[in-house]
């Protein structure tokens, strides 16, 4: 399991099957954390795992280094001057169905560093959108409806790459046969400026959706430009998006992996070859208020399970003795 360590019980002789109480450092808002448990009896050993999501800060509050604004960002101008696009085979009036993928790498000026992005995007038909090679959203009820987003890069980078899986279905249902993908990204700078991006031809596509295509290291280099079909207000699709008025917030953070440990572990879900990706939950006011609890709760029924399990097993173990001697009860 990759990970960042944060905090590690080691062996701990106990007859506790639940409410372990976790003795860590404190956690930290808007993360996903993966926590482990190894039990180990006279009768065997077994190992189980699962995950958890901390929720946001309380209202009023704030942290550096985080948005202290729930504020969307006005992404209408950017919008309004992207194009719709599609790969070569595609005209305004028609558009094959099937799956097409696309990207486009953002590189930061020399001196400069990415610190977050937000996004307005929506495709006729389908779309996953991945930032980095980690899914960060995909359609909502239709076309006309738009999904926007907010990227925190926990540590600011120097280079971003968007990929869309975008589907057209092309069913009796869905007159007339046509395709897009539009999008609108701003991205902010740790110096305080910002970028704009459209979509447009300085795109990539492919008539393929290859596997891994997402991916931050993915070669693209022989992938053909995307075709502008119209700007946005153009063709069948006119002025019809309506710009979405929620926005989820996604933290994007790194760091080195680490290999699993013994006992009790909470592990910051990780991996050392490309960033993680963590959604924020609703907003709670006690969103980080009871962690311990939670942690403790989860442990001891994972626990309970473990122990029935490796108790059926020895009282297998003992029956089966049992009858090899020819001797047993009911």
């Amino acid at each position: 399991m990759g990970g960042r360590e944060i905090w590690n019980s080691g062996l701990v002789l106990s007859n506790k099957t639940q409410l372990t109480r976790y003795t860590g450092p404190h956690l930290g808002f808007n993360t996903r954390y993966i926590w482990s448990v190894n039990v180990s009896t006279s009768a065997g050993s077994g190992m189980g795992y699962s995950e958890f999501v901390t929720g946001p800060q309380a209202p009023n509050s704030f942290q550096v280094g985080r948005r202290a604004s729930p504020t969307i960002p006005d992404l209408s101008d950017v919008f309004n001057s992207s194009s719709w696009i599609w790969t070569a085979d595609a005209n305004l009036m028609n558009a094959p169905a099937g799956d097409r993928a696309f990207r486009y790498t953002f590189t930061t000026p020399p001196g400069k560093l990415a610190a977050f992005a937000d996004i307005l995007i929506t495709v006729d038909n389908h779309f996953s959108l991945y930032v980095n090679g980690f899914f960060v959203g995909e359609s909502g009820p239709g076309w006309k409806h738009s999904q926007s987003y907010h990227l925190s890069f926990g540590a600011n980078i120097s280079r971003i790459v968007f990929a869309i899986h975008a589907t057209n279905y092309n069913t009796p249902e869905k007159p007339p046969p046509v395709a897009g993908v539009i999008a609108g990204i701003q991205i902010g700078f740790d110096t305080g400026e910002i970028a704009l991006v459209s979509t447009n031809n300085t795109w990539l596509s492919n008539t393929k959706v290859p596997e891994g295509f997402e991916l931050f290291s993915f070669d693209d280099s022989t992938w053909p430009p995307a075709k502008s079909l119209t700007k946005y207000g153009g063709g069948f699709w006119e002025t019809s998006v309506k710009f979405s008025t929620d926005q989820s917030n996604i933290t994007i953070t790194s760091a080195p992996t680490t290999s699993s440990s013994v006992g009790h572990t909470v592990t910051a879900h990780s991996q050392s070859t490309t960033p993680t990706i963590t959604t924020t939950p609703p907003p709670s006011n006690n969103a980080a208020g009871n962690v311990g609890a939670i942690v403790g709760g989860i442990f001891g029924g994972v626990t309970t399970i473990l122990l029935l399990i490796l108790a059926c097993l020895w009282h297998r173990r003992k029956l089966n003795k049992q009858l090899n001697t020819g001797a047993y009860n009911i």
